[in-house]
């Protein structure tokens, strides 16, 4: 007797397969060597949180908040929560970071968003982050600022909120500080490019995207990740990677975007 199956995301990434693949026949001969008692096995759609992931600075989950009118920066092993900063100085940035910091649940809306600046770890969840240049500007959402420096980037549960003018892109790492670029469930709205990460002569960078969404329009084109110094980006994961609209204050996932080069080493 036939029957459908139905095997999860996690299946289908343990059998070797990518999300999304063909359907898989399992079958098993009887006595007389027909095929009679095969199955098919049909991969089901990967889940996508899309509803928890904040797309306004007014968001729901910005109660709370301590509100700010001018930057700040975090030392080094300093962290920062349920902040709010709306100020149109931006220099270097609202919201500076040392080292080995964490800022969660905060919103940003201003001329330049987040200045790494150092190296460690630089943890940002559950933020909103908008950065509208004025002439002469070069707005990012995140910028790396700390040449030779190394570290590791993970962001989860954010939106960069970028623009078509005096602008790079809502996260921008470059100028010699090299690392981990860890992005889950991550959307970026406008800009020249949503995400731009280069290597340096420092080393190369290892970039990790899941469940990373590019809300348009795009100058030039979702994302720009490109070597540079001698050396590589190389990107360890590339899964549920889209173009996404917003529809009713509501993110709603469009086609996979496949990744520039070979997953991995």
């Amino acid at each position: 007797m036939r029957s459908d199956r139905t095997v999860t995301a996690a299946g289908i990434v343990a059998l070797g397969k990518s999300v999304g693949s063909i359907a898989l026949n399992v079958g098993a001969t009887n006595g007389s060597g027909d095929n009679a008692d095969a199955v098919s096995i049909n991969d089901a759609p990967q889940s996508t949180p899309v509803g928890s992931i904040p797309l306004t600075f007014n968001d729901a989950i910005f109660t709370g908040m301590t509100e700010k009118t001018s930057g700040l920066w975090l030392s080094r092993g300093q962290n920062l929560f349920r902040t709010s900063i709306r100020e149109q100085v931006s220099e270097p940035a609202s919201i500076g970071m040392s080292g080995n910091n964490t800022i969660d649940y905060c919103r940003i809306l201003s001329r330049e968003g987040i200045r790494v600046s150092g190296s460690g770890a630089f943890n940002i969840s559950n933020c909103y982050i908008e950065a509208q240049g004025i002439s002469g500007d070069h707005a990012d959402g995140l910028q790396t600022y700390a040449p030779g420096n190394r570290g590791a980037i993970t962001i989860r549960n954010t939106t960069f909120y970028s623009y078509n003018h005096d602008a790079t892109a809502g996260i921008f790492v470059a100028d010699n500080w090299t690392g981990t670029i860890d992005l889950q469930d991550v959307v970026f709205i406008s800009g020249p490019y949503g995400l731009r990460v280069h290597p340096d002569s420092g080393g190369d960078n290892f970039v990790y995207l899941r469940n990373v969404y590019f809300v348009g329009p795009f100058q030039y084109g979702p994302f720009l990740l490109r070597d540079y110094g001698g050396h590589v980006n190389h990107i360890m994961l590339w899964d549920n990677v889209r173009y996404a609209t917003i529809v009713n204050g509501l993110l709603v996932p469009g086609s996979r975007i496949a990744p520039p080069k070979r997953v991995g080493f």
